[in-house]
């Protein structure tokens, strides 16, 4: 499976996985030289289910087994692990952009 398919079969099982927790947002950030880096953005709507969804045991490994499992492989790209961002703080603190914020 190519990357980039890879990467948006994720998006739904990331979602399902994390939604209990307040996510209902899945990005990525991908670096340009091969092998890609990726790292995995879940977006909340407020900043106390960021900080709770942030300290779950095992995010990144939770997250990690997900992109595998979906079909990314690694020597497709490389995780680089997960950020977690409220809506509250990219309305505070990037004008309500996500592209902002993603930067």
């Amino acid at each position: 499976m190519d990357k980039w398919a890879a990467l948006e079969a994720a998006k739904p099982r990331l979602l399902a996985r994390f939604q209990d927790a307040g996510a209902e947002r899945i990005e990525y950030t991908v670096g340009f030289v091969c092998p890609y880096q990726v790292s995995v953005w879940l977006g909340t709507a407020t900043d106390p289910q960021k900080a709770a969804l942030a300290g779950e045991e095992r995010l990144a490994a939770t997250v990690r087994d997900i992109l595998t499992s979906s079909g990314l492989g690694e020597t497709d790209a490389v995780f680089d692990g997960v950020v977690v961002q409220s809506q509250e703080t990219v309305d505070r603190d990037y004008e309500g952009s996500w592209f902002y914020a993603l930067r």
